[in-house]
């Protein structure tokens, strides 16, 4: 892939910089993440990288920082079981609201194509049984989906 504007969300996540590895160097990369000070970082690394501070939640934001790219790469999630676990409603908004906000904004912006990826991994050991426990409310999805909008 060369010559085009991606628009990574996630983009300070091990996923997102593995990507960034990838592309950086014969494309414009924006990422879009809460965390301002991985974006400092990211930035020492990836000087021509554009970053934008926000959440997936946010569905206008998240539109308005998209437009204009050709191909979006969607990886915000939480990721932490225990942060999962401590902060179910928070990881529940962020992963599957999250997902609907990016799809929605790939149509709408006309992506030429786009590749969403979420990921909760749920250990299934003696450690983690109470997350098999109904009375712990506990987001899990594990999906990758990929497709052409247009």
């Amino acid at each position: 892939m060369q010559n085009k504007r991606i628009f990574l969300t996630g983009g300070t996540g091990f996923l997102g910089r593995s990507i960034i590895k990838k592309f950086y160097d014969e494309n414009e990369i924006t990422v879009y993440s809460r965390d301002e000070a991985k974006h400092y970082y990211l930035k020492k690394q990836y000087p021509n990288i554009n970053c934008i501070c926000g959440d997936v939640r946010n569905y206008d934001l998240l539109k308005r920082a998209s437009k204009n790219h050709d191909i979006g790469i969607f990886t915000a999630s939480f990721k932490q079981i225990q942060a999962c676990h401590d902060n179910y409603e928070e990881a529940n908004q962020v992963i599957v609201n999250g997902a609907f906000n990016s799809r929605r904004c790939s149509e709408e912006n006309n992506f030429e194509s786009s590749c969403f990826i979420s990921i909760a991994f749920l250990k299934l050991s003696a450690a983690c049984s109470k997350c098999l426990d109904p009375q712990y409310p506990f987001p899990m999805n594990i999906y990758p989906l990929c497709f052409d909008p247009a």
